[in-house]
């Protein structure tokens, strides 16, 4: 599995629309500013697979206050099970 990947292969390799990784994009810059994924989550134009994929699974709960009580912390290696 590639490490970063655009919205375009994301959205091959996932077999989502390109609105809904951008949406995932959004959740991540979330996730970002949170602290749940760090500053090399994106990359430019780019995207860290492993976090995308779990920024996808746990989508409905990086939108809400106090999100770290209900998921777990982010786990590369565990993320990458999700495809």
């Amino acid at each position: 599995m590639q490490k970063y990947a655009s919205i375009s292969q994301i959205s091959e390799i996932t077999g989502l629309s390109v609105h809904t990784v951008r949406s995932r994009r959004k959740a991540i810059e979330t996730g970002i500013q949170m602290g749940r994924y760090n500053q090399y989550a994106i990359s430019g134009r780019l995207i860290s697979v492993p976090v995308f994929l779990d920024a996808n699974k746990y989508y409905d709960y990086l939108s809400s206050p106090g999100f770290e009580d209900v998921i777990p912390e982010f786990d590369e290696m565990e993320a990458k099970k999700y495809l």
